[in-house]
């Protein structure tokens, strides 16, 4: 996975054109206006990523990774906004931000950098002595549209071109995940995604064959009224 140092912090601070432009492009940021089924879906995220187990099934899903996420604390920024989640380790200074799109946002790159240097410099203020910080992105993007964002691009300055440093960020882009292999994960997320579109018939097919072996008749009565609920329809 694609991560965020201390040495990417002190480049950061070592140049005064990349941390003004920064500031310019993450002040006053505009909230995009959803369409009802987005904002839907975005009701449906929240209410799941309240589950911390929930936000790490991604990550060990997604990147084969297996976190255990009991080791883990929520952590609040003064810079974070909606959709996002931060996660620090207990026993390290390893943290995850969970940052789930439901609109393409060209200035991705700026704001998960901004997180990562407020991350860091609470480090500086409580822990310094400790390890340095590693800090992994990740963009869950739940959107239609193609999200053809670079993944890693260049934070420079517009008056000194020669001057930048890299970030790079985690995509999991849920549009170029089959609904087949979304419903095949274990996250309720993308169980909900992978039946958004499907028929009524097909959704009560699929419950019935995976109820048998998970048995977790909780978590199927969820995603029926997910289902539902993202189809404008009320369970008669």
């Amino acid at each position: 996975m694609k991560f965020f140092t201390y040495n990417d912090y002190i480049d950061y601070n070592q140049n005064r054109n990349i941390r003004e432009t920064v500031k310019k492009l993450t002040k006053g940021e505009r909230i995009e206006q959803l369409t009802e089924t987005e904002e839907r879906i975005e009701t449906i995220t929240k209410l799941i990523m309240r589950n911390k187990k929930e936000n790490f099934l991604l990550i060990n899903e997604f990147f084969n990774e297996k976190i255990n996420s009991n080791n883990f604390d929520w952590i609040k920024l003064k810079e974070q906004k909606r959709n996002i989640k931060i996660f620090k380790e207990r026993s390290e200074e390893k943290y995850y931000i969970f940052d789930y799109k439901i609109k393409k946002d060209n200035h991705i790159v700026y704001k998960i950098f901004k997180l990562c240097i407020e991350i860091v410099e609470n480090w500086k203020m409580k822990n310094k002595e400790s390890n340095y910080p590693i800090i992994y992105p990740i963009i869950i993007y739940l959107g239609d549209e193609e999200w053809d964002i670079k993944i890693q691009r260049k934070l420079k300055s517009t008056e000194i071109k020669s001057n930048g440093i890299f970030l790079s960020y985690n995509v999991i882009d849920f549009s170029k995940i089959s609904s087949e292999n979304l419903l095949k994960k274990e996250s309720l997320l993308a169980n909900v995604i992978g039946v958004k579109n499907q028929k009524e018939q097909n959704l009560e097919k699929y419950i019935r064959e995976n109820i048998k072996y998970t048995n977790d008749i909780q978590k199927y009565q969820n995603i029926k009224r997910m289902y539902y609920y993202l189809n404008y329809k009320t369970k008669k």
